[in-house]
Formats: C-alpha cells, sequence, structure tokens
C-alpha cells in the first residue's frame, strides 16, 4: 500500500489547471500526469491508478491532487523514480483504466525507456 495514496486519506487538494502543472514539472525528474474529466477532486477517481501504482510502490517519490475548476478536471502528479520510469510506465499502460483518464508521461523517461 502506498500511504499517501490511501484512499481513506484526505488528500490536500491544488488549484491548477494541466499548463500550469506542466509548468512546475522539473523536466530532470520523472512524472505520471493523470487528468479525469468532471472528477470529484478526490483520491477515488484514480482507483484504478492507485492499485496498478501498488504494484511498483518503491517508485513513487510524491504525489499531489489538483482541480482545475474552470475546465472541470481533475489531475493527479505522481513523481516517480527515473531509473524505474521503464516497470512504471510499463504497469500503467497495460493496466484496464477507464476512458475518461488520460495518461501523460513526462520528463525523465525517454533516455530510461531507450536503454530498457
Amino acid at each position: 500500500m502506498i500511504p499517501f495514496l490511501e484512499m481513506e486519506t484526505e488528500v490536500r487538494l491544488l488549484p491548477g489547471s494541466f499548463w500550469q502543472i506542466k509548468e512546475d514539472l522539473d523536466p530532470c525528474r520523472s512524472y505520471v500526469v493523470l487528468e479525469k474529466k468532471v472528477g470529484s477532486g478526490k483520491i477515488a477517481d484514480f482507483t484504478e491508478v492507485v492499485q496498478a501504482l501498488e504494484e511498483t510502490a518503491g517508485t513513487v517519490l510524491e504525489t499531489k491532487l489538483h482541480r482545475d475548476a474552470v475546465n472541470s478536471k481533475t489531475f493527479l502528479v505522481v513523481e516517480i523514480n527515473s531509473e524505474a520510469a521503464p516497470q512504471v510506465k510499463r504497469t500503467l499502460l497495460h493496466c484496464k483504466l477507464p476512458p475518461d483518464i488520460v495518461l501523460y508521461f513526462y520528463g525523465d523517461t525517454y533516455k530510461k525507456d531507450a536503454e530498457a
């Protein structure tokens, strides 16, 4: 179980659009950004993703939950260990995500993918 991704845990909801979130990401680090339209603004919006990330629990460094009130979207930003980025990518691409969740990979993942 990833403690800060437990469904019962109260997660602080941060404001932010996709572009605001992207501006704050460090290109030298690796991230998974998940977008859900018309979400409740709670971690439970991403149940399937949290379950998939439990398989790679040691790779998650930090998570943040953002809400774009203007566009009615919720974003889960997960910073992952760059060395494990290919493993996390494979795990998330092979899990069954709902059609209303969009998955983005950002940062230092491409170089690692080429080596894997």
